[in-house]
C-alpha cells in the first residue's frame, strides 16, 4: 500500500521527488482499480490532491521569488552638456 506523508517529510522532498511520490501514487490508483478495490482508491487520490497543491504551490512561489531576486537594469539618460 502506500505511506502518507506528514508535512515534515512534505518539506524534505524536492519538486523532483514530489512529482515521483504523485507518478507512484497515481500507479497504485491504477492497480487498484484494477482490483476493484475502490475505497482505497479515494484516500490515495485524496493524497494525490494534496501533493499536486503543493507542487503548484512551489513552482508558482519560487517563480516569483525568481523575477523579484533579478534586479532591473533600466538604461541611465546621458546628457550631452555640462553644467
Amino acid at each position: 500500500m502506500h505511506e502518507n506523508l506528514d508535512v515534515k517529510n512534505l518539506n524534505e522532498l524536492s519538486e523532483r521527488e514530489l512529482r515521483q511520490v504523485i507518478r507512484q501514487f497515481q500507479g497504485e490508483v491504477t492497480k487498484l482499480r484494477k482490483q476493484s478495490q475502490h475505497s482505497a482508491v479515494i484516500t490515495i487520490e485524496t493524497e494525490i490532491c494534496y501533493l499536486q497543491r503543493e507542487l503548484e504551490l512551489r513552482t508558482r512561489f519560487s517563480n516569483k521569488e525568481r523575477h523579484r531576486s533579478a534586479p532591473r537594469q533600466e538604461a541611465q539618460i546621458e546628457f550631452e552638456t555640462e553644467v
